[in-house]
């Protein structure tokens, strides 16, 4: 459990362990897998709770400091937003 509140099990039919970027990004698109659009996307990641905690440094819970990531939440979300803007195309 990482330890942010209201972390939860996704349901399997949303298992992306494994896939490939392509895999991942088509999946993320796919509503019967992901339940989004690419428009609903960009919304989920700005309002999710858990993928604002994800973006923050902190502990994990084994007590060792988390990284901030190089995009800050707001650089982030409009790179999710213009990427769309321009099609949302997937790597293949």
């Amino acid at each position: 459990m990482p330890g942010a509140p209201g972390w939860r099990l996704a349901p399997l039919r949303m298992a992306w362990d494994g896939l490939s970027p392509g895999q991942l990004c088509t999946a993320l698109l796919d509503p019967a897998r992901g339940d989004m659009t690419a428009q609903t996307l960009v919304e989920y990641l700005r309002t999710e709770k858990l993928v604002a905690w994800a973006r923050q440094p902190g502990r994990n819970p084994r007590g060792d400091l988390r990284q901030q990531p190089h995009l800050s939440h707001e650089q982030f979300i409009m790179r999710v937003h213009n990427w769309i803007e321009l099609g949302a195309a997937c790597p293949e």
